[in-house]
């Protein structure tokens, strides 16, 4: 639909660009303190962002959402490249007899788009396809947007746009407060242990505390979406092609 087509929002390329550096950086010089994390949050919070935008315009243009059509982009976007680069790793891996490095149950969590999970139960990358570990983040957010699509309609379904807001907001909440309770019990200790074990092996713990991170990462989508609906809701929806005086372009792309 028209009414609910994004129109490019330059200053977003530029952070991209600053996140994509950043995540750039930490990889190539592992042993300086570059938050390459901060990155991939960005990463996440543009991608809050947009998908909660369309949603919402969508719904509030037609009065519902196609979650067909929404699934059907999501798939055409994120799936050819995904598979291409994991068939041309797992062909280039048989090429060079390097499979007894590559575990089994890896690569069908890979294709499965649990890469997170595999890493988190297992405590470790190993197995999985060489230059692929970043993969996680990738499922990390498929896993959003399986799962909020259908949460912002059941609750857009049910309550107004600020009500709507309110309640991610209360859940922010909740699993923050799950995040400050997480390292006093049993998890922290596992991981801790997990970590204990792989500094006695002389082999780098630094993934163990990325893997802590990743139950953190769908939490930054919920509050950009927070935000949008409380501000979205302060005004009507206004079609992006409407002409607008500079200050209010200029407040609009800072949002």
């Amino acid at each position: 639909m028209a009414a609910t087509a994004l129109r490019h929002i330059a200053s977003l390329d530029g952070i991209r660009a600053a996140a994509a550096m950043l995540v750039f950086a930490s990889h190539a010089f592992a042993s300086a303190p570059i938050p390459g994390s901060l990155g991939v949050t960005v990463f996440f919070f543009l991608s809050g962002f947009l998908i909660t935008t369309l949603l919402r315009r969508e719904r509030e243009a037609s009065g519902s959402v196609s979650l067909r059509r929404f699934y059907l982009r999501r798939a055409c976007r994120i799936f050819p490249p995904m598979y291409f680069v994991l068939i041309s790793m797992l062909l280039f891996t048989m090429v060079m007899h390097a499979m007894d490095e590559v575990g089994t149950m890896a690569v069908i969590a890979q294709f499965l788009h649990m890469t997170n999970y595999y890493i988190l139960a297992t405590g470790s990358d190993a197995g999985l396809l060489a230059h692929t570990t970043v993969m996680w983040s990738l499922a990390v957010e498929e896993h959003f947007y399986v799962v909020f699509p259908m949460l912002f309609l059941f609750l857009a379904a049910r309550m107004s746009l600020r009500g709507v807001a309110s309640t991610l907001g209360g859940l922010c909440l909740m699993v923050l407060a799950w995040q400050k309770i997480l390292p006093r019990g049993g998890g922290h200790a596992l991981m801790v242990g997990k970590m204990s074990r792989d500094k006695a092996s002389g082999t780098s713990n630094c993934r163990y505390s990325r893997s802590a991170r990743f139950g953190r990462s769908p939490l930054v989508d919920c509050i950009v979406s927070r935000y949008i609906c409380r501000r979205r809701c302060r005004r009507p929806f206004r079609n992006p092609t409407t002409k607008r005086s500079p200050r209010s372009a200029t407040a609009s792309d800072a949002s």
